[in-house]
């Protein structure tokens, strides 16, 4: 029986004898175990170990290498074989290769990542191995080196454990198993939420399971969460996915989403066209807004946009605080209507149906193609005889 466990991903937890020891160890001692047992029985220099743990200490740093390593062993007694747990000599430390124990980090040294090679229940138990990062909230001020050491551990670690869970993915999806498929992407997105692949292969699960209307809806959360966080928009592989979706030519009819649905907002504009007036589709898609968004969504939408719009549409006045511009420049008016259209699309799905191709104007054909280009939200051109 292995006495001794030393568990270093997630909160450090060391064992012998099943009894908790970490307590009775410095920081510093559990640092320095970290650093042998990830150099995998190779010798470190003690010199080198002296520097990351007391950079500015030059004249004691040997010193307290020293007395870590002693307090190291007082703690963590021989074996049955009477084989010490730490080797050290004037020059060099390391761990024991003939010590009994068990450890996260060393276990993950032996696991291919191949789903031919590992069985589930063996990659499942090295998926609760991660149980947080390497050295949780471990940070030592003054210790440059071990903190980039760490944060470079932490970054191996992360990935090792990304590969665990898609070989777990590939096994289960190869076996048809897609709740299990599901919860292990979504235990991907959860480490890296900007993983598109990962959200590629969610939205197909979704639409595997019939569920194209939460395919949709997470379509656009991840669409929000790149906007927001990075100012980039998903690439032409997961759009082009979206938009079969919402396509009538590829779903059994585009009242898919109903008015039953509050989170779901169909726009019928530019029904009684007039090319006359400049702004006329604009003005109509404002008006349809401000009727069919509730009133506490549209007041939580910067004012600088809702009194911009006010310029060519009036029903916004109650939201603001302000008279509207009497005059701002086009480009101006395009950017406050697509940003009023984006803060509802956090709350609402949105699509937009304009009629009357023909006879949109000049103003509202150039907004409906900066829209298109610039934001994901759905925009169809439509005949009056299509009924949606």
């Amino acid at each position: 029986m292995n006495k001794l466990i030393i568990n270093l991903l997630g909160n450090v937890e060391i064992y012998y004898d099943v009894k908790l020891i970490n307590k009775k160890l410095s920081d510093k001692s559990i640092g320095i175990l970290a650093v042998l047992l990830c150099n995998k029985y190779k010798k470190v220099n003690r010199e080198k170990l002296s520097y990351m743990f007391w950079p500015d200490c030059f004249e004691t740093a040997n010193y307290n290498l020293r007395y870590n390593l002693w307090s190291i062993k007082k703690i963590i007694p021989n074996d049955e074989n009477n084989q010490e747990f730490i080797i050290s000599d004037n020059k060099y430390c390391y761990i024991n290769p003939e010590y009994k124990f068990i450890s996260d980090v060393t276990f993950l040294d032996n696991i291919s990542f191949n789903e031919n090679s590992n069985d589930i229940k063996t990659l499942e138990d090295v998926k609760k191995l991660f149980r947080g990062e390497f050295l949780e909230d471990f940070y030592f001020k003054e210790c440059d080196d071990f903190n980039d050491w760490i944060f470079s551990q932490r970054s191996i670690f992360q990935n090792m454990r990304i590969k665990t869970l898609n070989t777990l993915l590939n096994i289960y999806l190869n076996i048809e198993n897609y709740h299990e498929s599901n919860n292990i992407l979504e235990e991907i997105l959860l480490i890296n939420p900007y993983d598109e692949e990962s959200h590629y292969k969610l939205m197909n699960l979704l639409i595997k399971n019939n569920e194209s209307n939460l395919a949709i809806l997470h379509y656009k959360k991840y669409e929000t969460t790149l906007r927001q966080d990075l100012n980039i928009f998903p690439q032409k592989k997961i759009k082009d996915l979206y938009l079969s979706l919402i396509d009538n030519k590829n779903i059994e009819s585009v009242n898919f989403f109903t008015k039953k649905d509050d989170n779901n907002i169909v726009l019928r504009i530019n029904e009684y066209a007039d090319l006359s007036i400049d702004y006329f589709v604009i003005s109509d898609l404002l008006e349809k807004l401000s009727t069919n968004i509730k009133k506490n969504i549209l007041r939580s939408i910067p004012k600088i946009y809702l009194e911009d719009a006010c310029l060519i549409q009036p029903c916004f006045y109650d939201f603001t605080s302000h008279f509207a511009p009497l005059q701002i420049e086009e480009i101006r008016l395009y950017h406050s209507v697509k940003n009023i259209l984006i803060n509802l699309s956090k709350e609402y799905m949105i699509q937009i149906y304009v009629y009357n191709k023909d006879k949109v104007d000049k103003k509202s054909e150039k907004f409906l193609k900066f829209l298109g280009v610039t934001t994901n939200i759905f925009i169809k051109y439509v005949d009056m005889k299509e009924n949606v």
